[in-house]
């Protein structure tokens, strides 16, 4: 992303001197941490202090892994060091952040290896994405809303469809009884089907007995009003096993749970080159 590649350019500069160089941190409008081979974190700057809280003194010296809950930290752990060792770079992963008042902020993270102080150091940047967040879950608000009320017309609902659709995201809604009231074309297509075919499904009819008993703990997390992030592999038809992060959002209205969104993404090329680097680790 923009602000690392400025970042990193910065830091090789052979004249370049602490003091311009974190008044420019300051002065991006994206969090930016920097951080040795390890982790540790080298300096961070104020938008990543508005955004997680704590003074500069107090986040310096610590490590990046506490910057993030648990399901992000092994994410962190088990797929992002693993690219950025082999490659050097990473670009445009959601995360999430602990930010102020114990909220979790959703982010783009992108990271990028570099110098700082004379010494090999990783440029990591993390872009908020809440109101992109809100605006996809709205936007399934809205078309439910328009359905239940009879509100929505052919071309109305052609066209929301569509906005949908055209989530790279794979996004669903489950009502209180776990079936589902709404599918994107992404959502459907990771299980083999059509969006048509999944509303008034069980959700245990979807998952499988097996699979179901293993995430029905997570929705019924989320109708208790409690955001659930995990990571599950999927086997599909054809044999071949898919790796997804899911987000289970509860919906509220006013204190009541009506059901709960859905948002997965596809992890299966960093699951599968961190189960490489562990194969040639045991080989070697």
């Amino acid at each position: 992303m923009l602000c690392v590649t400025t970042l990193i350019t910065l830091a090789l500069l052979p004249d370049a001197k602490v003091s311009p160089f974190m008044s420019l941190l300051d002065q991006l409008p994206c969090a930016v941490v920097v951080t040795n081979e390890a982790g540790l974190l080298l300096d961070v700057n104020a938008a990543l202090l508005a955004l997680a809280g704590g003074g500069r003194q107090d986040r310096i010296g610590r490590w990046i892994d506490e910057l993030l809950p648990p399901a992000s930290r092994i994410f962190l752990q088990t797929h992002i060091w693993p690219t950025l060792l082999r490659d050097g770079h990473i670009s445009e992963i959601h995360l999430q952040v602990n930010g102020l008042d114990r909220n979790r902020v959703p982010v783009l993270l992108s990271s990028r290896r570099g110098e700082f102080q004379g010494a090999p150091a990783f440029f990591w940047s993390f872009v908020s994405t809440y109101q992109r967040h809100r605006f996809e879950a709205e936007l399934i608000e809205q078309r439910n809303l328009a359905e239940s009320a009879g509100l929505a017309l052919g071309e109305s609902q052609r066209f929301m469809r569509a906005i949908t659709d055209a989530i790279p995201s794979k996004v669903a809604y489950w009502g209180k009884d776990l079936r589902c009231r709404f599918a994107n074309y992404a959502y459907a297509q990771w299980y083999g089907r059509q969006p048509h075919e999944l509303v008034g499904m069980a959700l245990e009819e979807l998952l499988g007995e097996r699979i179901f008993q293993s995430d029905e703990e997570y929705a019924q997390a989320a109708l208790k009003g409690q955001v659930q992030h995990f990571e599950r592999a999927i086997t599909n038809l054809d044999g071949s096993t898919r790796y997804m992060l899911a987000h289970y959002m509860p919906d509220f209205v006013g204190s009541d749970v009506l059901g709960f969104f859905v948002n997965i993404s596809d992890v299966t090329e960093l699951k599968k080159t961190q189960l490489a680097l562990e194969e040639a680790q045991r080989k070697g």
